[in-house]
């Protein structure tokens, strides 16, 4: 899949949906935090217990304002690639949780009109380096102003480990 364009069904949330929503905190007690396959299968359980089941691979979660709030950690990260989501846009991310899917090379980006122009169940398609897009069960148009492009370099390399190595590559041989 291309990373720079999301192609999935969506699933809308709210405002304010923190990382502490995402998995219950039995799981890390139990140790299971740390197993992305095991935490995987109970990401939102508590908001939404359908979800994991009914997840496809490419699929897009849609948030309102400050999605991702409160402590990280990588194997939540870790989790949503097992899942299989394309990615995450929202109107707004706790910048460390947008930092950590971006590193991780999942796309995370605000776009703080989009959330209004789509419901659970849409299908999407939205081209991040143009901003321009499609509810495609509502023959909806989006324009939306591109992601910035150091974020989309770090997307189309998977994520920053690989664009580092990339930009060290190119300036050894210059």
């Amino acid at each position: 899949m291309n990373t720079l364009t999301l192609k999935g069904k969506v699933w809308k949330y709210g405002d304010n949906l923190s990382v502490y929503y995402f998995f219950p905190p039995i799981y890390e007690m139990l140790g299971i935090a740390e197993q992305p396959e095991e935490l995987a299968k109970h990401f939102l359980e508590e908001v939404d217990p359908h979800l994991v089941r009914q997840v496809e691979g490419g699929d897009v979660l849609v948030a309102g304002k400050g999605f991702g709030q409160g402590k990280h950690h990588f194997y939540y990260i870790s989790a949503f690639q097992e899942l299989g989501f394309g990615g995450f846009v929202a109107e707004s991310f706790h910048p460390q949780f947008q930092r950590e899917c971006i590193d991780r090379g999942i796309p995370a980006i605000a776009y703080p009109d989009l959330p209004s122009k789509v419901e659970s169940g849409d299908l999407l398609e939205l081209n991040l380096r143009t901003g321009k897009g499609n509810v495609l069960n509502r023959s909806v148009a989006i324009s939306l102003v591109p992601a910035p492009q150091v974020l989309l370099s770090i997307l189309a390399a998977g994520g920053l480990k690989p664009y580092t190595l990339q930009k060290l590559a190119s300036e050894s041989r210059n």
